[in-house]
């Protein structure tokens, strides 16, 4: 019996571990994050600054800061064109990451549930899912027509999630130990063998589930991983345009939107 109950106890803290980390995956994007608000359309690209300054960019390679043209040079147009290429290429390249990646999150998170209790998600974990949802939504949008970038990129792909995960997990591990005390429940009240093989068919069943989730979590974030080394790249390639640009063109100084990201104090 003891074996069982400690066979029962190790495949229960397996599920509860893949049940708090499941959410808590987000993309490194190196050394580098962008900062502002940036609006990507089909027209043009449209930064802000903190202090609430406007820069534009056309596709026909016009400039306007707080909607007043700036003389372009001809020698200039080359490296206007490309910094506003890689910001139209970028910009939607950190949007797609984000929200596929918080989607891949909620949805493991409606997969372990309903693995584990054959049922969709209650109706409070269901609105914590839809919390996370509605707070990223204030940071980062798309849509056919724009593709919206608010704050930073850390903000939105460490911050605000980690806040987000902190939000969720209480609903969650709540909603999952009650799912796998009631099925824990429904097998010791089964009538097949004694209790001790009862416990032992469902703590198999548990560390099975738990490798089964692990491995789709695996599945679902190889992807986003290859996205995110791929923009690493293109996000250096952005920040030395920039500063080209800045450097032949003072007056978008105010407008540096590739910043290196902090990095925690170590000891």
């Amino acid at each position: 019996m003891k074996k069982a109950i400690l066979t029962l106890f190790v495949g229960y803290i397996s599920m509860i571990a893949i049940v708090s980390n499941a959410y808590a995956r987000t993309v490194n994007l190196c050394d580098w994050q962008l900062d502002g608000n940036i609006a990507v359309n089909s027209d043009y690209v449209l930064l802000t600054n903190a202090a609430g300054k406007s820069l534009k960019l056309t596709n026909n390679n016009q400039v306007f800061i707080d909607n007043q043209p700036i003389d372009v040079s001809e020698a200039l147009k080359p490296l206007v064109a490309e910094y506003h290429q890689r910001l139209r290429i970028t910009v939607p390249a950190i949007v797609d990451i984000a929200l596929d990646g918080i989607e891949i999150g909620l949805t493991v998170v409606t997969d372990i549930f309903s693995s584990i209790a054959g049922t969709p998600p209650p109706a409070s974990l269901a609105a914590a899912m839809e919390n996370i949802r509605t707070d990223i939504a204030t940071h980062l949008s798309r849509n056919q027509q724009t593709v919206q970038l608010n704050g930073s990129t850390t903000q939105m792909l460490n911050s605000s999630i980690d806040q987000a995960v902190d939000d969720l997990k209480p609903s969650f591990i709540a909603s999952v130990t009650g799912a796998v005390l009631m099925n824990l429940g429904q097998s010791m009240a089964s009538g097949d063998g004694d209790l001790e093989e009862r416990l032992d068919g469902f703590a198999s069943r548990m560390e099975n589930l738990s490798e089964e989730l692990e491995t789709k979590i695996r599945a679902k974030t190889a992807k986003l991983e290859v996205q995110a080394q791929a923009l690493c790249v293109q996000m250096t390639a952005l920040q030395a345009t920039e500063m080209n640009l800045q450097a032949a063109m003072p007056a978008l100084t105010s407008f540096a939107v590739v910043q290196r990201e902090p990095k925690p104090n170590s000891i």
